[in-house]
């Protein structure tokens, strides 16, 4: 352990004898210290014309199909493109009768089985087919005379959600939003929306709902799979889907606190994490809590702008556990820094990066695994698994009776995962299944988990990464062997040339800064900082900064970095009653933990 172990970043917090770090950028906290961050480098070898987005990106979302094709959608201020479909290997403008948004709107994306749905305030709602039998030329098209416009969109136990709505004469009069509304499409059907109040919507489960009080607009939707998030800007309220004549019931969480700044919320593992008034906020679906007061609330809210609220973009990153937010300094749509929090520890850092969105896509691939092409199968999403005699499986799937399937991923029965199976009596309109005895060693069906045909890794659509350091896009048509370990999901985000790029590079990472806070010498005496030793591994290198003063009002002059010499220590000579020491990190530092320290004081040694 050493002597001065680094803790949380904590910003909001008095610099004298701070119990953290007052910067943490570009490291990873790791609970017992920071490691560096991989580079970015783009995430697609894209090869024909359209490289990147016309202009600056306005939303992003990405998706797999039920046959396990991996996608990205995205908005720019003109236009919707997609990448990594089917004859698709480049961005391709799908717009179709969608129109140019205003200034500051931006486009909220959903997906429905093999539909993309897609809202901006002012848009009709947009549908895209996956799965058209001509999708060279697919384009997104209005989804429905019935289907409001809307500023966010969700999809919710087989409903597509839309919030913050507007256009439908029957929910508001023409010319008038229905700001803290949402309406809900037919369920199992994202393409029909019934007359609101008439047999067909109760039939078909299809309603409008008006939230209480004065929370303001709403800015969005977030499903856990169990319940939903509905957000305002001053409110938080969870919807649960009942059926019979009621459909949904609302109850409201929170009155004063709500997410001020449009999909800017994000659900992960049964809760949903966003930006309020306050600061950061976790609503686990019974009670909103803050997670940043005291540590970065209000070093966010001294430089997020008003108009930057509205342009915060928020991503997922499983591999460190941590949730993205961009945070706009300015008018424009650049920004320079993401917040981060991870979320399994509790604890925030930063990156500093010049993007214009961020989100989670799916990464370039890793070490080379040898795998025939003509092995890969077909995947499908799982809905339901009986525990009977046989079991049946619910899974809209692409597979044939005596197709051996594996299990991954699948909640509540855990011990059919790694397993395998054949397929039998399969039922095509009912989406079903069955494979072997379920009816005893198996606990019960709670949610999700992934079926797959083959002994290959499904791949982007028809394609797949090679996992060179410059990777190419491969057509998986070819009679090819030799492709990536499984596509895993990465964070992302598009540049200031909108192009989408990945922290993913394998042969660079970060440079990353680390400061602490004053370290006040005890009694009021001063002090000589001699020499400091950084505690950490790795094949990267850690430069010492060092500075001094005698008030807490002087200035704060770094002394010149002293790059750790091979015995460890590095020398360095700086006096004061307050020290501070910055360390920043090139390469590869898999974990700095601290730092000893040699202070003199007052004529000792401590």
């Amino acid at each position: 352990m050493p002597q001065f172990p680094l803790g949380a970043w904590l910003p909001d917090k008095a610099r004298i004898n701070l119990p953290g770090l007052y910067e943490a950028t570009n490291l990873v906290p790791t609970g017992d210290g920071y490691r560096s961050i991989r580079g970015p480098k783009p995430l697609l070898p894209l090869t024909g014309s359209n490289l990147s987005l016309d202009t600056s990106c306005r939303g992003a979302f990405r998706g797999r199909t039920r046959a396990g094709r991996e996608f990205v959608v995205a908005a720019d201020s003109s236009k919707l493109y997609i990448v990594g479909l089917p004859q698709m290997p480049d961005w391709k403008d799908v717009s179709g009768t969608w129109r140019a948004i205003l200034e500051l709107d931006r486009v909220d994306f959903a997906l429905y089985e093999d539909y993309i749905i897609a809202v901006s305030p002012g848009q009709g709602t947009h549908i895209f087919d996956c799965q058209a039998t001509d999708l060279a030329s697919e384009t997104f098209t209005l989804i429905s005379a019935g289907a409001s416009r809307a500023a966010c969109v969700e999809t919710f136990k087989g409903f597509t959600v839309l919030g913050n709505v507007s256009g439908i004469s029957e929910i508001v009069p023409a010319g008038q939003t229905a700001e803290a509304s949402i309406h809900w499409s037919a369920i199992d059907d994202p393409t029909s929306w019934p007359t609101i109040g008439t047999d067909a919507a109760l039939n078909n489960q299809s309603d409008f709902q008006s939230l209480e009080g004065d929370g303001g607009r709403i800015t969005a939707l977030c499903s856990t799979g169990d319940w939903l998030a509905v957000l305002r800007q001053r409110a938080v309220f969870r919807a649960d889907y009942v059926g019979g004549s009621n459909i949904m019931a609302f109850r409201m969480a929170d009155s004063h606190r709500g997410c001020i700044s449009m999909d800017a919320a994000i659900a992960i593992g049964g809760s949903v994490y966003f930006p309020s008034e306050e600061g950061f906020c976790r609503f686990d679906g019974a009670n909103v809590t803050n997670i940043g007061v005291e540590q970065i609330d209000r070093t966010w809210r001294s430089i997020v702008t008003l108009t930057g609220r509205d342009r915060t973009s928020v991503a997922h990153d499983p591999e460190t556990q941590s949730i993205i937010w961009s945070v706009p300094e300015g008018s424009g749509d650049l920004a320079s820094v993401m917040f981060c929090y991870r979320y399994d520890i509790g604890q925030w850092f930063k990156i500093d990066q010049a993007h214009t969105c961020v989100l989670t896509a799916f990464g370039s691939g890793g070490q080379a695994v040898l795998t025939s092409l003509d092995d890969w199968g077909s995947t499908a999403n799982i809905t339901g698994i009986t525990t009977t005699d046989p079991g049946v499986v619910s899974a809209v799937n692409e597979f044939s009776d005596g197709d051996t399937v594996e299990f991954s991923d699948v909640g509540g029965m855990t011990e059919i995962n790694g397993t395998s199976a054949t397929v039998a009596n399969r039922n095509v309109s009912a989406g079903t299944f069955e494979i072997g005895d379920t009816s005893t060693g198996y606990s019960d069906y709670t949610s999700g988990g992934l079926v797959a045909s083959g002994t290959g890794t499904p791949g982007l659509g028809n394609y797949y990464m090679d996992g060179a350091s410059t990777p190419t896009l491969k057509d998986t048509n070819l009679d090819l062997v030799g492709v990536t370990a499984p596509i895993d999901e990465k964070l992302c985000f598009f540049d200031s040339s909108n192009t989408l790029q990945v922290f993913d590079d394998q042969s660079s990472y970060l440079n990353g800064t680390i400061e602490t806070g004053d370290y006040e010498i005890p009694g009021g005496s001063r002090g000589i900082l001699r020499w400091i030793r950084p505690v950490y591994n790795g094949s990267g290198s850690v430069a010492v900064h060092v500075a001094g003063r005698s008030v807490t009002t002087g200035d704060v002059n770094f002394r010149g970095s002293v790059a750790k010499p091979s015995v460890g220590v590095a020398s360095v000579r700086v006096g004061g009653r307050y020290l501070r020491t910055k360390m920043t990190t090139s390469g590869e530092v898999k974990n700095i933990q601290g730092f000893d320290a040699g202070v003199e004081v007052s004529g000792g040694r401590r």
